[in-house]
């Protein structure tokens, strides 16, 4: 009976132990399977990713090189200018300020209509004295300082839209780089241009300013296209006549490859 007893014991055991072992073997199948699952899905989303990426990449690359706009020339002319008040009889107060006149030329080979045209992302870099900032150029005004407060450009600001061959105008200026600079009422003539930098002893690599922002062009179709914009101001003309001492200069740059207009989605 005893006997009979253990053996049932024993049998009970080993059942247990089997079924113990088959959840086990169950259980470590099922994670296989499910790891497994998993990283056949993962696979197939990211194929499905970089797919739609390439065609999305593709689709994009071959509208930008079909773009319809793209740079001609930048031309910058660079002076400086000063706000004055008599000191005394013999000396003169100057308040002296940077400026520079920027035409953009635009290609439209297509002579698509434009609807608008605004700056966005404005930013400067690398001076160390003054207050740079962008203005709304007239195009009577190119060549003449013609700053005030109330034409500053912020973000988002619309700019004229060029006729003819007529450039895009933005106006540069650098307020107040120098103050209570003290000049002589004796000198004849005082000239109130490039050359007051020289004679104040501003060094150009305390006002050497890079200029950065976003172009951006929408048509009459609501197409948008943006083209970043980066230059450093210069102070020599093409030929290599510095604005210390000429009084002004005209620089243009004609090598633009990296300046592409890129078509984004629309707004």
């Amino acid at each position: 009976m005893r006997r009979g007893i253990n053996f049932r014991k024993r049998n009970k055991i080993k059942f247990e132990n089997l079924n113990k072992k088959t959840l086990i073997t169950i259980s470590f199948l099922t994670i296989v399977i499910i790891l497994i699952l998993i990283f056949i899905f993962i696979s197939i989303s990211k194929h499905i990713s970089v797919s739609n990426f390439e065609n999305y990449f593709s689709e994009i690359s071959v509208q930008n090189s079909e773009a319809d706009f793209s740079l001609n020339k930048i031309s910058i002319i660079s002076s400086a200018t000063a706000e004055t008040s008599i000191k005394n009889i013999s000396f003169i107060n100057l308040n002296i300020s940077q400026f520079s006149d920027i035409g953009i030329y635009l290609n439209n080979p297509k002579n698509t209509a434009i609807n608008q045209i605004y700056i966005d992302n404005i930013s400067f870099s690398n001076y160390e004295l003054g207050s740079p900032c962008l203005y709304k150029k007239e195009l009577i005004d190119v060549g003449l300082c013609s700053y005030s407060d109330n034409k500053i450009l912020n973000n988002m600001s619309n700019l004229d839209i060029p006729t003819d061959s007529n450039p895009i105008c933005i106006g540069f200026y650098n307020k107040s780089i120098k103050t209570d600079y003290i000049a002589s009422a004796y000198e004849n003539p005082l000239d109130i241009n490039g050359t007051i930098l020289k004679k104040a002893n501003i060094a150009k690599s305390s006002i050497k300013v890079n200029v950065n922002f976003n172009l951006h062009i929408v048509t009459s179709s609501n197409e948008h296209y943006v083209c970043n914009i980066n230059f450093d101001i210069p102070f020599e003309d093409n030929s290599g006549n510095n604005m210390y001492d000429s009084g002004y200069i005209i620089r243009t740059f004609t090598d633009l490859d990296n300046y592409k207009f890129l078509k984004i989605a629309a707004d």
